[in-house]
C-alpha cells in the first residue's frame, strides 16, 4: 500500500508512530542513521588537481601538445644534426609560446569552473531549512536533514515541506507543488484515503518535498525522506542522463579532426617534395637529406596548428560566463555558454514552469475611480496614480480591507530583499497596500492610535470563493471580504461611488463595465467588500449570515 491509499491511524501504525508524542530521541537517531539524512546525493568534487587535468583533455589541446612535441624534435635535430643553435632556440620559444597558451587556456577554464561551484555552495549554505517536529511529546525545531520516516510535522503558511509527508490534519491548508507538476495554483489538501493510484498532481492528501505552503496550516507525518521523496526520484533520472557534447565542442572535434588531416597531409607532400628535390640533385637518398626533409615538414605542420585558438575561445566564453555572472546566471562549464547562445527553440509544456509565480496588481478601481500601481514583482516600490487626476475620490477603506482580509507577508531578509509568504494573490495585495504606506502588522499593533483587532477569520475555500474576517475598530465591529467578483456581487447590497452608497442593481452596471475592461488586459479580478456589523452577530454569526448585504 502506499501512503496515499492508507488511511492515516494505518500510516501512523505503520511507521510506529504516535500523532501525540512523535518519536522518542532515540528512535529518531536510530532511523536516522538506517535511513541517512534527508537531503538529495550530492556526487562526489573532483579533487582540484583532477578538474585542472581535465581541462587539458579537449582534442584540440591535445593536437597543441603535439605540435609541441614536433618542435622539441625539430629543436633537437637543429641542435645536434644541423649545429644550427639560432634556429633551435626559435623552435623551443615557439614551443614555450604554445605551453603557455595552453595553460592560460587550461587556467580560464579551471578558474570558471571553481567560481560557479563557489557560488552553488554559497546557495547551498542559504537553503538550509528547518522543520518543526514532535519528539518526545515537545514540539522542536529540528535540521531539515535530521527528519525522518515517523516525525510528526507541522507547518504553516509559508513553511517549506522538508519531506514527503501523509497529512493527518489540515486547516484550509495549500501548497504549491509546480516543481513537480508544473502547476503554478495552489492544490488545497485534505486527509481523506484515496481509493485509486493517481498521480502527483491529484495525491491531495500528501506533501512534497520543496513544495510550499502558501495558506492555511496542517500536521502530517513524515513518509519518505532524502532520495526516497518525489524530488529525489527525480534527482535519480537526472543522474541517469547522460552528457551529450554541445554545439561548440562538436565543432572543435570536426575541426580537430581536420586539421590532423591536414598535418598529416603537408608532412606527407613536404616529405616527398624535399626527397625528390633531394635526389635529383645528388641521385641518392641520404640520412641528411631525409632528415633536413623531415625538419622542415614539421615546421609546416606546426605552422599549420593555430596554437591561439583555445586561448582566444576561452578568452570570448568566459566574458559571456561573466556576462551572465552579472544577471544571476552561474555556468558550470565554459562551452555551456555558447550552448545557450545556439538554443534556437524553447518547447515548454506550461507557463507556470518558466513565470516566477509572482503576481503584481497593477490596477484597481475603488470608490469610482480607477488607478494605475507601479512597480514589478514583490518589491514594495511604486506609486498610485489615478487615471484623471481632477477625480480621485479617497480608496483609504478599500485598501484596509484588502490588506487587512489578508494572511500573507512581506519581510526583509539579511540581505535587505524582500520576502514573501503566502498565497501570491494575497502577496499581491500586501505589496499594494506597502506601497500605499499601510502594513497589516503596523495596523493591528497596539502601539498605534487605531485600535483594530481581528476577531476570527472565514478562510477561502474553492465552494465560497471568497475569503472573509471579522474586526473590531474601536466601538465597531465589521466583515470584510473578498473573491471573485460576481460571487461577491451576488451578495452585494450596493456599492461606494465617490462615497455615495449606490444600491444593486443601479450600480452593477458600472462595476461589471469595469471588470469587462480589466478582462481585457489579461488580467485576473478580485471584488473587495466591507460590511458594518453588530456585536452579536460578530461573535456569533454564521458564514452566511456574515457573507451577505455587502458594500
Amino acid at each position: 500500500m502506499t501512503p496515499y491509499n492508507e488511511h492515516k491511524a494505518d500510516v501512523l501504525k505503520r511507521l510506529a508512530t504516535s500523532r501525540q508524542s512523535g518519536l522518542t530521541s532515540e528512535e529518531a537517531q536510530a532511523r536516522l542513521t538506517q535511513h541517512g539524512p534527508n537531503a538529495l546525493a550530492a556526487s562526489k568534487p573532483l579533487p582540484a588537481w583532477r578538474q585542472f587535468l581535465a581541462t587539458l583533455k579537449e582534442p584540440l589541446v591535445i593536437i597543441l601538445f603535439i605540435a609541441v612535441l614536433l618542435a622539441w624534435a625539430s629543436a633537437g635535430y637543429d641542435f645536434f644534426v644541423r649545429h644550427d643553435p639560432s634556429h633551435g632556440m626559435a623552435a623551443v620559444y615557439e614551443s614555450i609560446a604554445i605551453l603557455l597558451l595552453i595553460f592560460v587556456n587550461a587556467g580560464l577554464s579551471f578558474w570558471q569552473a571553481k567560481s560557479a561551484q563557489k557560488s552553488l555552495d554559497a546557495l547551498k549554505v542559504m537553503a538550509d531549512h528547518h522543520a518543526k517536529a514532535l519528539r518526545d511529546g515537545d514540539w522542536l525545531t529540528v535540521p531539515a536533514t535530521e527528519l525522518v520516516p515517523g516525525d510528526i510535522v507541522s507547518v504553516k503558511t509559508g513553511d517549506f515541506i522538508e519531506a514527503d509527508v501523509r497529512w493527518l490534519h489540515v486547516a484550509e491548508l495549500q501548497t504549491n507543488e509546480a516543481h513537480l507538476t508544473g502547476e503554478a495554483e495552489p492544490v488545497q489538501k485534505q486527509t481523506h484515503a484515496l481509493g485509486a493510484d493517481v498521480q502527483i498532481g491529484d495525491r491531495t492528501n500528501m506533501g512534497f518535498s520543496g513544495a510550499t505552503v502558501t495558506h492555511g496550516n496542517g500536521l502530517g507525518v513524515v513518509v519518505a525522506t532524502g532520495m526516497q521523496t518525489e524530488l529525489g526520484k527525480i534527482a535519480t533520472l537526472l543522474d541517469q542522463v547522460k552528457d551529450k557534447k554541445t554545439p561548440i565542442e562538436r565543432t572543435i572535434a570536426r575541426l580537430t579532426t581536420k586539421l590532423m588531416m591536414v598535418a598529416m597531409v603537408i608532412v606527407a607532400f613536404t616529405l616527398l617534395v624535399e626527397l625528390l628535390k633531394a635526389y635529383q640533385q645528388t641521385g641518392s637518398l641520404s640520412f641528411a637529406a631525409l632528415a633536413e626533409s623531415l625538419s622542415t615538414a614539421i615546421a609546416l605542420a606546426v605552422a599549420a596548428i593555430p596554437d591561439a585558438l583555445p586561448a582566444v575561445l576561452s578568452i570570448v566564453l568566459t566574458v559571456g560566463a561573466t556576462m551572465l555572472a552579472k544577471n544571476n546566471g552561474l555556468i558550470k562549464s565554459l562551452n555551456s555558454v555558447e550552448t545557450l547562445g545556439a538554443t534556437s527553440y524553447i518547447a515548454s509544456d506550461k507557463t507556470g514552469t518558466l513565470t516566477k509565480n509572482e503576481m503584481t496588481v497593477t490596477r484597481f478601481y475603488a470608490n469610482g475611480a480607477s488607478y494605475v500601481v507601479e512597480g514589478d514583482g514583490y518589491e514594495p516600490v511604486g506609486e498610485i496614480i489615478p487615471d484623471d487626476e481632477a477625480d480621485t475620490p479617497g480608496f483609504s477603506r478599500f485598501m484596509m480591507a484588502a490588506v487587512l482580509n489578508n494572511e500573507a507577508a512581506i519581510q526583509t531578509d539579511d540581505e535587505g530583499r524582500s520576502r514573501p509568504y503566502g498565497n501570491p494573490t494575497d502577496v499581491a495585495l500586501v505589496v499594494m497596500g506597502h506601497k500605499f504606506g499601510i502594513d497589516r502588522d503596523t495596523i493591528l499593533s497596539k502601539d498605534q492610535a487605531q485600535d483594530i483587532d481581528i476577531i476570527h477569520e472565514l478562510p477561502f475555500d474553492s465552494d465560497r470563493k471568497m475569503m472573509s474576517v471579522v474586526i473590531k475598530d474601536g466601538d465597531q465591529y465589521q466583515v470584510l471580504t473578498k473573491g471573485a467578483p460576481d460571487v461577491i456581487l451576488a451578495k452585494t447590497d450596493a456599492i461606494l461611488d465617490h462615497d455615495q452608497l449606490v444600491t444593486l442593481p443601479a450600480g452593477q452596471t458600472a462595476v461589471e463595465a469595469q471588470v469587462n475592461r480589466f478582462a481585457e488586459q489579461a488580467l485576473r479580478t478580485l471584488a473587495v467588500t466591507l460590511r458594518d456589523i453588530d456585536e452579536d452577530l460578530a461573535l456569533h454569526g454564521s458564514t452566511a449570515e456574515l457573507e451577505q448585504h455587502l458594500t
